[in-house]
């Protein structure tokens, strides 16, 4: 999204994704949790964040094809937000791939099994 070792802001609008490759994209997450403590009463806020390559992900059943999933739901707002027009012409297409991959093996008719996997 820009220079590292420049000062100016890095945001999608100065973005150049010029020889942009799959193995480039990242995909990040963060769980956040709230809890009050037992005895202090105190409330507790943690965040963890996941920074993973999309290609990683990928391997796993089911999420190549829920990922672009999601992607095509967003709205304008979250698309602009997110830098879409840089990446989804590369991005989309591989997962498309993935997905097809994983139907003809047949890894999506197993299944799932309960949350955490």
């Amino acid at each position: 999204m820009g220079d590292q070792n420049s000062n100016a802001v890095a945001s999608w609008a100065t973005a150049n994704s010029k020889g942009l490759r799959v193995e480039d994209i990242h995909f990040r997450s963060e769980r956040q949790s709230l809890r009050r403590l037992p005895k202090s009463k105190a409330l507790l806020f943690t965040i963890r964040t996941y920074f993973e390559p999309v290609t990683t992900i990928a391997k796993e059943p089911h999420v190549p094809g829920r990922l672009a999933e999601a992607i095509r739901g967003w709205d304008e707002t979250v698309s602009y937000y997110k830098g879409r027009e840089h990446w989804e012409g590369l991005l989309l297409p591989y997962l498309d791939e993935e997905h097809r991959k994983q139907v003809d093996s047949g890894v999506l008719e197993k299944p799932e099994g309960e949350f955490p996997f």
